[in-house]
């Protein structure tokens, strides 16, 4: 992946709202088994006739549009189906960033991890990219802001692992890997503390990331058969299927953690290893309700935190 920290491009207009990942790249393109050559058939449908011929009205079959690395999208662009795709066609064709005032989640967290930098932006900046095609700007990944041709300057909203990996160049398993140094530490860690259930938790998380399967469940398989001996906190084996994306036991533990009054839950705002997954489990009734009580319960202790799950607890 290439690393990213400026980028300074003429930018693409396809102001159409709610574009899905069927029309960045159709199904029937998807039997590949390599991202190489994708970007010839992204936008297919729009780009070409029903014979192939490229159409001379789309956007990006016109000669200002060759070399751009910056497309300005309408809103909620990559809805649709999870393909990963869309944003490899979209980078084989030479963009590095997409800029819109929304776009859909699944698409974004795909976006990101492939090196493709999304850039949610105000109304107000968007109208005024909109209405000159063509015009020059600037993104700054490191300061997180786009300038605009008359010097105007906005910023935009970026997970923080996720930019640092792009600066880098990197991905969430090259990351990873490159921690084998910091990981032997901690498992030394482990062996000193007598394989302390939370140390052994945070090891299994980053197994399950790295796509170490097998030594994250022989994790889980420990701290069950300890469990049975001793107190093993619910939140312990939450985080490891967090790692190995099992989130039908991700809520069953949370669950028990609720149950058990575990403080920890009213930081899961707070907590990197929840992006994305518990999102979903903070965004539930339920998982609303009790958390709330939670961060009531705890609100004396930890009043910041507290507020961050449940903005109405009470610290009084």
């Amino acid at each position: 992946m290439k690393p990213i920290q400026i980028i300074t491009s003429r930018c693409v207009v396809l102001p159409m709202e709610n574009i899905d990942t069927d029309q960045i790249i159709p199904a029937r393109f998807l039997k590949v088994i390599t991202k190489n050559g994708l970007g010839q058939w992204l936008f297919a449908d729009w780009r070409y006739d029903r014979d192939g011929a490229p159409r001379s009205d789309f956007v990006l079959n016109q000669p200002e549009s060759a070399g751009a690395q910056v497309l300005v999208a309408g809103d909620n662009f990559g809805c649709g189906s999870s393909r990963e795709h869309a944003p490899w066609a979209l980078l084989d064709h030479g963009f590095r960033a997409v800029v819109s005032t929304s776009i859909a989640d699944i698409f974004r967290s795909n976006a990101l991890k492939n090196g493709l930098l999304p850039v949610v932006i105000d109304p107000e900046t968007h109208r005024r990219l909109t209405a000159h095609p063509g015009a020059t700007v600037t993104i700054d990944l490191e300061a997180c802001t786009i300038t605009l041709p008359d010097q105007t300057c906005t910023s935009f909203p970026i997970d923080a692992f996720a930019r640092n990996c792009m600066l880098r160049g990197t991905d969430e398993l090259g990351f990873l890997l490159a921690q084998e140094e910091a990981i032997a530490a901690y498992q030394e860690a482990i062996a000193l503390s007598s394989r302390h259930p939370n140390l052994l938790a945070s090891l299994g998380h980053a197994y399950a990331l790295a796509g170490r399967r097998e030594p994250a469940l022989a994790l889980l398989e420990e701290l069950t058969t300890r469990s049975k001996e001793t107190y093993v906190p619910a939140f312990s084996m939450a985080i490891i299927y967090v790692g190995l994306g099992e989130k039908n036991r991700v809520f069953e533990w949370l669950e028990r953690a609720y149950v058990e009054r575990s403080n920890i839950l009213t930081r899961l705002n707070l907590l990197p290893a929840f992006d994305g997954g518990p999102s979903r489990v903070r965004k539930t009734p339920t998982w609303t309700r009790r958390a709330c009580t939670m961060a009531t319960f705890v609100a004396t202790v930890t009043p910041s935190t507290a507020k961050s799950v449940c903005p109405s607890a009470s610290t009084s």
